[in-house]
């Protein structure tokens, strides 16, 4: 389920200067130090700009996506299935339950799935 934290304009020059004020904000209200924060509010702020001077503009979203499933229920069935069977699936390997980046490629099939409250 994904929060909605904010949602800005980039219409003017000035959007810019906002959507990286904005991106500090959360950097910060997300426990980040300093230097990360600064470092995200630039890369924020550039692609803000890109979208301004190279795609005519749009609106800038800032959300945190959280995926219940992986994060809380899906570490608690393994524990489970180890203290109940002596199996622990995936031992070894990495099962990605982490932060994706979603692309151009991949943004409709995440608003579909996040609609539907699969991720």
């Amino acid at each position: 389920m994904s929060r909605l934290l904010a949602r800005l304009p980039i219409a003017h020059d000035a959007d810019i200067v906002s959507v990286r004020q904005c991106a500090r904000c959360v950097a910060e209200w997300l426990g980040f130090d300093r230097q990360t924060q600064t470092r995200i509010a630039t890369a924020v702020s550039e692609i803000a700009r890109n979208a301004y001077y190279h795609g005519g503009g749009g609106e800038i979203d800032f959300a945190v996506d959280q995926q219940a499933y992986l994060q809380g229920y899906l570490p608690i069935e393994m524990l489970a299935l180890k203290a109940r069977y002596g199996i622990f699936p995936s031992e070894g390997d990495v099962i990605a339950t982490g932060p994706h980046f979603v692309t151009r490629g991949d943004a409709a099939q995440a608003l579909e799935l996040s609609e539907r409250s699969i991720r």
